[in-house]
């Protein structure tokens, strides 16, 4: 297949939880179907870094993303339905690059990575959209509006109910929908097209060893 992978975070060095996932299944995708990454990024792509992740993806696009252009998004949209944390990565040129994607070439699918890139893809498309949230991030704000004691608490509540909506309308909109875990997917709801996609392990870099620790 002909895959449009749509990121937050370009995927190597993969530091953080979603690039190591995003770096996974471009590595198991990449063997097997052809790859159009579109990624965000906040850092500087570094040759090395780029190079790794072009032996798995037949194009690369890199869109940078400036603390500048975050502050804007985010007083631009404070007020409307976007979780915050969605309001920060939206921008007019990644707007522009996924429409001149899916106009210049032809995709099967388009995977996109997280509930913060679910509004570049977030209309009615000729193909398929398959959108990975790894967690539910509503469930996340939910604790900690819990257990903060301090004002970020009330940022916490706004932003888990926000997330709470969003997440339920992500499933309505969206062809199908992934989270890592069941405690995931009953946060969000009961809906036909969430499944669980539950991470693996690279076993050639975390072997099984026994290390006496009770199971």
């Amino acid at each position: 297949m002909r895959i449009l992978f749509v990121s937050a975070r370009f995927p190597y060095p993969h530091l953080r939880g979603d690039q190591v996932r995003t770096y996974h299944q471009l590595r198991l995708l990449g063997a097997k179907h052809q790859i159009t990454l579109l990624s965000l990024t906040q850092e500087t792509v570094s040759t090395e870094a780029r190079e790794a992740i072009t032996q798995y993806c037949e194009r690369i696009i890199i869109v940078p993303l400036y603390r500048a252009q975050m502050v804007g998004s985010l007083l631009r949209d404070f007020f409307s339905a976007y979780p915050l944390q969605t309001a920060l990565y939206q921008t007019t040129r990644m707007r522009n690059e996924v429409q001149n994607a899916l106009n210049t070439h032809s995709y099967d699918v388009v995977h996109v990575q997280l509930a913060r890139m679910a509004p570049y893809l977030e209309y009615e498309c000729d193909i398929p959209r398959v959108i990975d949230l790894i967690d539910a991030l509503s469930l996340n704000m939910k604790r900690r509006y819990h257990y903060d004691s301090s004002l970020l608490k009330w940022v916490a509540y706004l932003e888990w109910k926000r997330l709470s909506r969003y997440e339920e309308s992500i499933c309505q909109l969206f062809d199908h929908v992934t989270v890592v875990s069941p405690i995931d997917s009953q946060a969000i709801g009961d809906h036909s097209n969430l499944t669980v996609n539950a991470n693996g392990v690279d076993l050639d870099s975390f072997p099984f060893t026994v290390d006496g620790r009770e199971p």
